[in-house]
């Protein structure tokens, strides 16, 4: 957790960072990790002052088949994007069409699963279409954009270049 937070950190022009938790030990742990690093910590008293306003969001859940959705992506400002990791459980249906440009790690994964992540209608494409540029990346800087991530091995390599940049890095 605390990894992730420094990840992000460096990458973005991060001030603040808002958490909910559904338990508030990781949520606070989160919060003082936050803290330590100069942000302002906020500790959100409920999943909609978490996300709205926000500019990005991550999201991560302990999957399970009991998870009841309590996002809703109608909650993001315009320009929003989101990275989510738990094959979007946590997130209400209903609102992913608020999302104007959905990716997904693996397509072809994704049509042939049994519980697709999100509606195929609703999908853009997947990393590598990113990549290759066969999937137009964000033409409006009002886009909500959001990153539905299954856990690929393409996922695991770039977290594992991260690190080991990290590690080597002075």
């Amino acid at each position: 957790m605390e990894f992730a937070t420094h990840t992000f950190k460096e990458l973005f022009p991060l001030t603040e960072m808002r958490a909910f938790g559904r338990g508030t030990a990781n949520r606070d742990a989160l919060c003082s990790a936050g803290e330590a690093m100069g942000l302002n910590a906020i500790k959100a008293a409920s999943a909609r002052e978490a996300l709205e306003g926000a500019d990005l969001i991550v999201t991560t859940v302990t999957f399970s088949p009991d998870v009841e959705p309590f996002l809703d992506a109608r909650w993001l400002s315009p320009g929003t994007f989101a990275s989510i990791t738990e094959f979007a459980a946590p997130w209400e249906d209903d609102g992913m069409v608020a999302f104007d440009r959905i990716v997904v790690d693996d397509m072809e994964q994704e049509l042939k699963s049994e519980m697709p992540l999100v509606n195929k209608a609703l999908t853009d494409g997947d990393v590598s279409g990113l990549v290759l540029g066969e999937v137009p990346v964000r033409k409006d800087p009002e886009e909500r954009t959001a990153f539905v991530f299954r856990g690929l091995a393409l996922g695991d390599l770039a977290m594992a270049v991260l690190a080991y940049e990290r590690a080597t890095s002075d």
